[in-house]
């Protein structure tokens, strides 16, 4: 089988993949800039409104992106400037109308997004963004459809750049609130709309073909109840968050935390999940019009399956990155004006548990990505909705049942299960009209693996260096079982090398696992000091950061520097050894020195 088919794959998942990742990562910097001008109850305002978006753009789309890279595929001349024009104009008008239902319904809109009076007024912002985000949807298609990759990274990079520094300029500038962050997502998306229909203005016409718009539809229409269940199991965690009782998130999460609050932490967590997202959609981008183009060949099966097996396997490796180093990550930071700013503020630590289950929860959305070719190149569309309610009734039940009493842990779980189990049933059913090959050994081995590399960590609890060291073990595995010889046999000792490694490893680099049997507080709250007495009799002083003063009050596990250990009355340590702290009691004592 002829290799150029993956390599043109590659190349063009290499263009969008580094547009999208530069742009993904300049609009992440506003993630570390919001959590640090603003206070959880603030930012859940934000993520409220852009979870909205999620189910808004939905309606205002209504497939016809989808349509019109179904119809427009292979045409040329008039029948190109047909298919653009038609569902050019058709998302423009219907935008227009949606826009001005959402200005008349804006009280009610705000009340259920629990805005109050307060942010009422963002409702307007929202209806002009989706009108210029949707006008938009057309013109960037075709420039995925024609291949033309650099013009599409050129427009995506320069809109979220105008869209920071307009953040910026309003913040910190002038002085803005959180209305700043529409403010300038609507003068980004103006501007990105204007360049979009500028660059593709040769195939746009005055004229609509009502057949053809009646066809476009009848393909497109089924992907909105589609996408509306995708919605929900992407977005609705967050209005269960923000609606669930005030002394629930006060039991789970302190006393001073309200809902608003769970849904800032939450959503300032899942954002951690972006790595994931942004390899599931620069693959996205590119596996559209890559498996429209070769579905039809005969080797197309094989192909794919190749391909989904390498996915997951670059896949794997992102979470195990990510999972092992996501505490370090927020903890990066510098001093500004004498004091010290995060990746993360660390009032938004007490979500960090969920980072593990939302990356898992984007590369089972990376399977459904890649199974959904069965169903375009089959004209199988009906299919999805069903698929997609499954995973919308298992989001709606898991969060109404467990948020109240989990929080969001109970999202954050429901949010994988839900993803899991449409990938599985989609895969299921496009088996039975377009069967693929998948090399399931292999896939069974990258979850072995990968599973045991992440349970080293957890129950080790090694220092950077080893998790790094593990983390490059992990990538040498996934080689040797796909392409050296021998591997089933390669792949069968692995479990014991792995394991004989990390401890190896612990040991030689000072990595210390400690079980704690209590914490003594010297001095009144907040204490920056304290004395940590394990369970074989040694003492230690520990001397806390603010972050981690935050997260031992929250009762979360830290790792700290070991300052001195207490021995015939003096204290000694070195510096590198670290000590995790996995449970504790705390017992004030005003004789500790």
């Amino acid at each position: 089988m002829s290799a150029s088919p993956i390599r043109q794959l590659a190349s063009d998942t290499a263009i969008y993949g580094l547009s999208t990742l530069l742009a993904r990562f300049i609009n992440y910097l506003l993630v570390p800039f919001y959590t640090n001008v603003f206070d959880p109850a603030e930012y859940g305002v934000i993520s409220l409104i852009y979870a909205a978006f999620v189910f808004l753009n939905i309606l205002y789309t209504y497939g016809m992106e989808s349509s019109y890279l179904r119809y427009a595929a292979g045409e040329e001349g008039e029948g190109e400037r047909r298919v653009f024009s038609t569902a050019f104009w058709s998302l423009l008008l219907t935008a227009f109308a949606f826009s001005l239902g959402l200005l008349v319904a804006a009280d009610p809109v705000a009340q259920y997004l629990g805005l109050g009076g307060e942010y009422g007024g963002l409702v307007y912002w929202m209806a002009l963004i989706l009108l210029l985000d949707t006008t938009a949807v057309v013109p960037m298609a075709a420039l995925r459809l024609k291949r033309r990759s650099w013009t599409y990274a050129g427009l995506r990079t320069g809109n979220v750049l105008l869209h920071v520094a307009l953040n910026l300029v309003l913040i910190l500038g002038l002085g803005y609130g959180i209305e700043a962050v529409l403010v300038s997502n609507a003068i980004a998306s103006l501007a990105l709309t204007l360049a979009a229909v500028g660059v593709t203005r040769r195939w746009l016409r005055l004229s609509f073909d009502p057949l053809l718009w009646k066809h476009m539809l009848r393909f497109g229409l089924p992907f909105v109840p589609t996408g509306l269940g995708y919605a929900i199991s992407e977005s609705i965690d967050r209005l269960f968050l923000a609606h669930m009782p005030p002394e629930a998130a006060a039991r789970l999460y302190g006393p001073h935390v309200t809902p608003t609050d769970v849904v800032g932490i939450y959503t300032a967590c899942y954002k951690l999940g972006v790595f994931m997202l942004l390899y599931v959609q620069m693959f996205r981008f590119a596996w559209q019009p890559f498996f429209l183009e070769h579905g039809r060949r005969p080797e197309a099966p094989d192909l794919f399956a190749r391909t989904f097996t390498l996915f997951t396997a670059v896949g794997a490796l992102l979470f195990l990155a990510v999972s092992f180093f996501a505490h370090d990550l927020v903890r990066i930071g510098i001093s500004i004006g004498g004091r010290k700013r995060y990746l993360i503020d660390p009032a938004y630590w007490d979500g960090l548990f969920i980072v593990p289950l939302i990356l898992l929860a984007y590369l089972a959305q990376g399977w459904y990505v890649h199974a959904s070719a069965g169903v375009f190149l089959h004209n199988r569309t009906g299919d999805l909705p069903w698929i997609t309610l499954l995973g919308a009734g298992i989001t709606l039940l898991g969060n109404a049942w467990g948020v109240p009493r989990y929080g969001m842990a109970a999202s954050a779980w429901t949010t994988l299960i839900s993803y899991a189990a449409m990938a599985m049933a989609l895969i299921w059913r496009a088996q039975r009209y377009y069967p693929i090959p998948y090399a399931w050994r292999d896939l069974l081995g990258i979850a072995l693996v990968s599973a045991g590399l992440y349970g080293l960590v957890l129950w080790l609890q090694p220092s950077g260096p080893v998790r790094l060291v593990l983390l490059l073990f992990g990538g040498v595995v996934f080689i040797a079982r796909r392409w050296l010889p021998g591997k089933r046999k390669l792949s069968m000792r692995l479990p014991g090398v792995l394991v004989c490694f990390a401890l190896i490893l612990s040991g030689c680099m000072g990595s210390r696992q400690v079980w704690v049997g209590a914490l003594e507080v010297t001095g009144h709250e907040p204490f920056t000091e304290l004395t940590l007495v394990t369970d074989d009799g040694a003492r230690y002083l520990l001397r806390l950061s603010e972050a981690d003063r935050r997260l031992l009050q929250a009762r979360i596990p830290i790792r700290v520097q070991i300052r001195g250990r207490l021995q015939e009355g003096d204290w000694y340590g070195q510096k590198r050894d670290w000590i995790q702290v996995r449970s504790w009691k705390i017992i004030t004592s005003q004789e500790e020195g």
